[in-house]
């Protein structure tokens, strides 16, 4: 599978003046018995860090099939998702491994030398399938896929997922409507990747799912979202009815990946829990993580996938 872009983003100023910091003390410890080459060691120092915030560096990605050497990566993923629940996250990772399963991982793009050798390419991907390459697991950025969840209607972790999803669409008044959509054909997409990749990976990962579902796809009624938010003055006492609501967030909700405010606002209906007390710790005290569930009508979601350019 190729999926290839490209995107720029600022750099990070701070993290590059601490690098060039780091190595002017180190360069001035080792000509300390020369003040002015300590002076001119400084005067460089500021110089790149004045550039530095004003650069901006490519980050090239690509589309690849989903490997047995990405599971400890996508498993991550999985369990930072569904945070509070009894879901096997080894059993869901297994099978978005599994080479049925529609998806691509994303990843660092190859060199333009490692483009031009075919035998290298064949070499490579050999490698990847027998988990024997680096690049498998140690570049994975971000994965899309979709899981359908009637193929594994009997499997503990399909039921411990749906019976999570009824449990908290209950508290959002829309457990009959979520009874409903589950009993009938659903995908569910995973969409996730690491913090500072931009959401500009989103329109052509998104696009080349919808290839996979035109080639690969039985006839399915929904798609299922599950994806992170905040509640950012952690002040909600409760979660607010998505039904009542009408798929609009309450301001002091945000989403972790941007894009998520366009699928939420064509979303059939949704609802969201908190996952707080896993996070103990480990999150800023003003940002409450908080979950929220997201369902497409079918017919939706090819034109709104190809809006997605003209959104993000």
């Amino acid at each position: 599978m190729v999926l290839p872009f490209s995107v720029s983003r600022k750099m990070s100023a701070k993290s590059l003046s601490k690098d060039v910091s780091d190595k002017s003390n180190s360069s001035s410890e080792d000509s300390s018995f020369d003040g002015s080459t300590s002076s001119e060691g400084n005067s460089d120092c500021e110089n790149v860090e004045s550039e530095a915030e004003n650069s901006e560096v490519e980050l090239d990605f690509e589309g690849y099939p989903i490997l047995d050497g990405d599971y400890h990566a996508i498993k991550t993923f999985i369990q930072e998702l569904l945070l509070e629940s009894n879901v096997d996250c080894s059993a869901v990772t297994e099978v978005i491994v599994h080479p049925s399963t529609i998806g691509c991982s994303i990843k660092s793009a190859s060199s333009d030398d490692d483009e031009d050798d075919e035998d290298d390419e064949d070499d490579k991907a050999i490698k990847q399938e027998e988990g024997e390459d680096d690049k498998a697991e140690e570049d994975l950025f971000g994965i899309s896929c979709l899981i359908h969840l009637n193929k594994y209607k009997e499997e503990p972790f399909c039921k411990d997922l749906k019976s999570l999803l009824i449990e908290k669409a209950n508290s959002c008044g829309m457990k009959k409507d979520m009874i409903q959509i589950l009993s009938k054909q659903v995908y569910w997409l995973v969409h996730e990747r690491f913090p500072g990749i931009p959401s500009g990976i989103t329109p052509p990962t998104m696009n080349s799912l919808l290839d996979e579902i035109r080639e690969k796809a039985n006839q399915f009624d929904h798609i299922l979202i599950i994806t992170k938010g905040y509640d950012i003055n952690s002040k909600l006492e409760h979660i607010p009815s998505a039904k009542k609501a009408r798929n609009c967030l309450p301001e002091d909700i945000t989403f972790h990946y941007p894009e998520m405010n366009l699928f939420y606002k064509e979303s059939t209906c949704s609802c969201v829990w908190s996952v707080t007390e896993e996070r103990v710790g480990e999150e800023d005290e003003e940002l409450k993580p908080l979950r929220i569930a997201m369902i497409f009508d079918c017919h939706k979601f090819e034109p709104f996938v190809k809006t997605l350019d003209l959104n993000l």
